[in-house]
């Protein structure tokens, strides 16, 4: 019998701080109604550490990684490939060990578009909408960073139905700057008002709010464009869009609700909706989710649109099954994993 067959396959979730994660309780769980005999543990590492902690992972040889906030934009050069997903949102979420070599993983936007694809062909089998009509041309809207939409843009390959992603409004000043650091011949042109018109003076949208922060020795990365490019449409324009708006993406609702009232009222009345659209909220990169004020005043106003919504909770419950289908190979059930985060996170 071979070595790799004695030993029970380890997964690694390293972060700073990892309080309140669910990932270890959540795989673990799964792992034991699934009868694998996998091993999932926490350890909380120092930024000066992470390095030497993630080189010792490897050396051990363990089966993989989750990557936890404020590492994963870190851990991209220790490993041996990104995938392009991953390298477009410039983050890394889960890692493993696969013929001979170490690879990286985002896997937000792929629960993102399961999460979907689920809601959408539950709205055809209950006779809301014709398949033809869910099958048509349409797009999603980001209200969020560059990275994200970029990263979503290219998971849609792997999934069925005609969709295009176009990002909501003018580039904040914290994007503009990044991109004029990572390119600084290129000649961005913002109007002297957008940013007013937009109300996002006070707070600006962060660039990258899903997905960890640079400030552990690798910063450099974060300013590599992004691989695939998304259109970018002002709240002038959102008239003119020329397939249905199917879903809306809100990455960052403290920024939504930040900007103007008559400016979040035109993002839901200008822009052509496609029947039974849908907003999708994004969870923190801290993988718990908080009840706020913001985000209860969010939900209101999906209401009063008649917008329905897919709540963060949702897109952890596919995200862990994809981390976990990822380092495994097994399909989890999706209510074991709903229920186990309902218990952890008391929701």
């Amino acid at each position: 019998m071979s070595l790799e067959r004695v030993l029970q396959p380890l997964i690694a979730c390293v972060g700073n701080p990892v309080g309140g994660n669910p990932t270890q309780f959540v795989m673990t769980r799964v792992s034991r109604e699934a009868e694998l005999d996998w091993r999932f543990f926490t350890s909380q590492v120092s930024p000066e550490s992470f390095e030497t902690a993630f080189r010792g992972i490897q050396a051990l040889g363990m089966a993989g990684a989750a990557i936890l906030p404020p590492f994963q934009v870190a851990v991209q050069p220790l490993l041996d490939s990104v995938t392009p997903g991953a390298r477009a949102l410039g983050v890394v979420h889960v890692a493993k060990w696969e013929s001979s070599q170490w690879i990286g993983e985002e896997t937000l936007c792929p629960a993102v578009l399961r999460a979907l694809t689920h809601r959408f062909s539950r709205s055809v089998s209950e006779s809301e909408i014709e398949q033809d009509e869910s099958f048509a041309p349409q797009s999603i809207g980001v209200f969020g960073s560059d990275r994200f939409a970029s990263a979503l843009q290219i998971a849609l390959n792997a999934f069925p139905g005609d969709y295009s992603v176009f990002l909501i409004g003018d580039p904040p000043a914290a994007e503009i700057a990044q991109n004029l650091v990572a390119n600084p011949k290129r000649d961005l042109q913002t109007g002297p008002d957008s940013e007013q018109e937009l109300g996002l003076d006070s707070p600006t949208l962060n660039t990258n709010p899903s997905h960890g922060t640079a400030n552990n020795g690798v910063a450099s990365l974060q300013l590599e464009a992004p691989v695939a490019s998304v259109p970018r449409l002002r709240l002038d324009d959102l008239s003119l869009t020329e397939r249905p708006v199917r879903a809306l993406i809100l990455e960052d609702i403290d920024a939504m609700i930040g900007m103007s009232a008559a400016a979040r009222h035109r993002i839901f009345k200008d822009a052509i909706w496609a029947a039974h659209p849908v907003a999708v909220l994004l969870p923190p990169p801290t993988g718990w989710v908080e009840a706020t004020k913001e985000r209860s005043q969010c939900i209101v106003e999906l209401k009063q649109y008649a917008l329905e919504w897919i709540d963060e909770l949702e897109i952890l419950t596919q995200q862990s099954a994809i981390n976990f289908e990822f380092w495994t190979g097994y399909e989890p059930e999706l209510d074991s994993i709903r229920e186990s985060l309902e218990e952890y996170l008391q929701w």
